[in-house]
């Protein structure tokens, strides 16, 4: 994932504007998810890394690969916090308004794997509606390069479980609720026409590259 940043961490570029998700998600719900919650994650993660000049090198994923590393009185809030900036980084990225799923690599890789795309877009609803509270689910990649399906409560990620992460949907409540209300079957349902294909088939072709070294 974001193998080649570390302390001080900066914010990713958006790579759409606040209001081009609409009607999806809105401006305000953008905006706020971007600047209020996921810049939060990164303040508090720079906060905890700037007294700890031993884990200043370390990227993000790093970071939570080795979460054995840390005293055990900042090792959650560091494990939270990484957490929280990389599967924020994730979700946005896993975004776009021009989704369209091409022949290539990763269509191929879905149907081997889900046995069809429809079958990959009712997997993907039917775990994504199985998540209570908060969390997220993944699409990932393991060590022989197969998909799947990993879902991940609060600000864990499937890093710690040797996975590479390709896509994300941010399930936390703070995602949708300016424009779903409690309605997170909807916020699922649309997510899936908003992916940005492109952006999950370059993921995976790295992923696909660190395994191969």
């Amino acid at each position: 994932m974001y193998k080649n940043d570390h302390y001080p961490f900066q914010m990713i570029k958006l790579p759409y504007e606040f209001s081009e998700l609409t009607p999806f998600l809105s401006f305000e719900n953008i905006k706020n998810h971007y600047l209020l919650y996921y810049q939060g994650y990164l303040n508090r993660l720079n906060s905890l890394l700037a007294g700890n000049k031993d884990y200043q090198n370390l990227t993000l994923d790093e970071l939570l690969f080795n979460s054995n590393l840390f005293s055990k009185d900042i090792a959650k809030e560091i494990n939270f916090n990484a957490g929280g900036v990389h599967n924020h980084q994730l979700f946005f990225e896993s975004m776009s308004p021009k989704s369209k799923l091409k022949n290539g690599p990763l269509k191929d890789a879905l149907i081997k794997n889900f046995g069809s795309i429809d079958a990959f877009y009712e997997q993907f609803k039917t775990k994504a509606k199985q998540i209570i509270g908060s969390g997220y689910l993944f699409l990932v990649c393991d060590e022989h390069g197969e998909l799947s399906l990993f879902p991940c409560i609060n600000q864990d990620t499937p890093v710690p479980f040797n996975l590479c992460p390709i896509l994300a949907i941010d399930l936390w409540e703070h995602a949708y609720y300016l424009d779903y209300l409690n309605n997170k079957e909807a916020y699922i349902d649309n997510f899936l026409s908003y992916i940005d294909f492109d952006y999950v088939e370059k993921q995976l072709t790295e992923c696909l590259k660190f395994i191969e070294k």
